[in-house]
């Protein structure tokens, strides 16, 4: 079975595990509704918590994980896909730079590399050329108050200026507002659209290590 590794956003570092069940690609999956919730969705999700307000302090743990998970379950390690909101989508960024040949596709959604939204970034330089190869589906939205969309202007045009040809960018005009947040959160919540869209769920299974076009051996 091919997997998705889902990346919780803040929220769920601070109320745990009700937080990360009420997230987008969770929630669905708790409810069975949109695309997740149809008979014969093939995908095992895992959607682990991070402790801390970032994921990259959880490398290790997502590592013990995934290789447990693998030796429990049989799952399709030519078809493992990585996926993450906000905080989870820079732990996207950040994980499959780390691990730039095991993520056969991997979808961001509303997130960044740095604090800062600028396009002299070494940091943003380094993962965009590390991941010159790796299929990726980008989401944010233009009304985002909280996380400027910027971030994904940027790293979208990084990784097209190093060749990127597998690089697709849905840039909402408008999105949900992050419940709570008020005027600072309008806008934040495009995973509510970027995860409920049957098209991401094809376009991951069309793709497998196997063929990740000008992968590096």
């Amino acid at each position: 079975m091919q997997r998705i590794l889902f990346l919780h956003g803040t929220g769920g570092v601070k109320k745990g595990f009700e937080n990360i069940c009420s997230q987008s690609l969770a929630r669905m999956i708790l409810e069975k509704s949109g695309p997740v919730g149809k008979e014969g969705f093939p995908f095992f999700v895992i959607t682990p918590r991070a402790p801390v307000r970032v994921w990259s302090k959880s490398f290790d743990r997502l590592e013990r994980l995934m290789e447990s998970l693998s030796s429990k379950f049989p799952i399709d390690s030519q078809r493992l896909y990585l996926a993450g909101q906000s905080m989870g989508a820079n732990g996207v960024w950040e994980f499959a730079a780390a691990n730039p040949k095991r993520f056969a596709a991997i979808a961001p959604v509303c997130g960044y590399i740095d604090k800062k939204p600028r396009r002299e970034s070494p940091r943003v330089e380094e993962i965009t050329s590390i991941l010159r190869n790796q299929p990726t589906w980008v989401f944010h939205a233009a009304n985002d108050a909280l996380v400027d969309c910027q971030h994904s202007d940027i790293i979208v045009e990084q990784l097209r200026a190093h060749g990127n040809s597998r690089v697709k960018y849905t840039k909402y005009e408008d999105a949900p507002g992050l419940p709570g947040f008020g005027d600072r959160g309008a806008g934040h919540a495009s995973y509510e659209l970027a995860f409920k869209d049957p098209e991401l769920y094809k376009w991951l299974l069309g793709y497998s290590l196997s063929n990740k076009v000008g992968q590096d051996d």
